[in-house]
């Protein structure tokens, strides 16, 4: 175990690492800079996106200080703590056919897709509600990253499932729509993770209780 350090907030300089999902970094990365810096003018944050295998190994040997997201995978031996529920809704281009109605579960699957397959595992519960059904998705084009998503729904022809939040985002000129899903996802739950060997670390635990703070109610403000 780390010994316990004296933090003072106001003075510290150190850097902090965090890692995040790309969805994190675009949506919860700008809220954790500002809450930070403003308590702490002298800290330095760096970003890293990792990917889950990855993610606990760096953990572990302090390559990064904190994770925030959905990583349900992620080994035991670390310490996590809840911040909130991420939802799921529908995404379109307004001109698409489909803006302004209601999404039936058919009319879902026989619309291209734009597929990305994150952290969290939504689209395999998406195909297997489906199953469920006898229907299957014909049309999907798979991304590495939500953030490709918007200048493809531009094009007009397809339509993504992202988390609600992200939607907000990628919307914020009206040129989307936003429709409900036409079946019940469970939510993605965002945490924070880190390991147990600096759980005693003073400066951590003092990010810890400014990410809670700023984070714990959906990550709005």
């Amino acid at each position: 175990m780390l010994a316990t350090r004296s933090f003072d907030p106001a003075t510290a300089r150190r850097e902090f690492r965090l890692a995040h999902t790309d969805v994190g970094a675009f949506v919860l990365w700008p809220r954790i800079v500002r809450a930070v810096r403003s308590r702490a003018p002298n800290l330095r944050l760096a970003l890293r996106v990792l990917d889950q295998p990855s993610l606990g190994a760096a953990l572990a040997d302090g390559a990064v200080d904190m994770a925030i997201g959905s990583f349900p995978r992620l080994p035991a031996t670390l310490i996590q703590r809840r911040l909130f529920d991420r939802h799921y809704v529908a995404l379109v281009s307004r001109e698409h056919r489909l803006a302004g109605q209601r999404l039936s579960l058919r009319r879902f699957a026989e619309t291209p897709q734009l597929v990305v397959h994150g952290n969290s595992g939504v689209q395999d519960v998406i195909s297997e509600l489906l199953a469920a059904q006898q229907l299957q998705r014909q049309d999907l084009l798979e991304l590495p990253s939500y953030l490709m998503v918007p200048p493809l729904l531009a094009q007009g022809e397809f339509l993504a499932v992202v988390p609600g939040q992200l939607a907000e985002v990628f919307n914020a000129h009206g040129t989307l729509a936003v429709l409900p899903l036409p079946f019940r996802l469970p939510p993605s739950t965002v945490r924070i993770y880190w390991h147990r060997r600096f759980n005693d670390d003073a400066g951590l635990q003092w990010l810890r209780g400014v990410l809670v703070e700023e984070l714990a109610q959906g990550g709005r403000g």
